[in-house]
């Protein structure tokens, strides 16, 4: 999953971003980055962000990583709203959201480009 910057014409309401890189309990390996950003506080809300190292795909690290960082954003930030933006491809990071009951809201077709193509992004919360 990228992160996704929104532009904030009306002022910030950003508290901060939350999140870095991340390993495992049982090895120091690292896996990547992830997170929460555009943290809203008017909207008691924030994006959540995650990226996973090729070599870490399909072994449930992803799922594991989405549900401590959404807990974090619930219970450590008192956040009411997690929403993540996934490319509309991506079907492994959906299924990965899908199991911790983030739904499907919106599509944004073909509002970034990726390789030189328009692809659509998904907005799941």
């Amino acid at each position: 999953m990228k992160k996704r910057r929104k532009n904030n014409l009306s002022g910030s309401k950003r508290k901060s971003n939350a999140g870095g890189p991340f390993a495992p309990q049982t090895t120091q390996d690292f896996l990547d980055a992830g997170g929460l950003n555009d943290i809203d506080l008017s909207a008691k809300k924030a994006e959540i962000g995650l990226g996973l190292l090729p070599s870490y795909l399909g072994q449930g690290v992803m799922q594991e990583a989405l549900s401590l960082i959404t807990e974090f954003g619930i219970r450590s930030l008192h956040r009411h709203r997690i929403e993540g933006f996934v490319e509309s491809e991506n079907l492994k990071c959906k299924y990965a959201m899908s199991k911790l009951d983030f739904q499907l809201e919106s599509t944004i077709k073909e509002s970034e480009v990726k390789d030189g193509k328009a692809i659509s992004v998904d907005v799941d919360g």
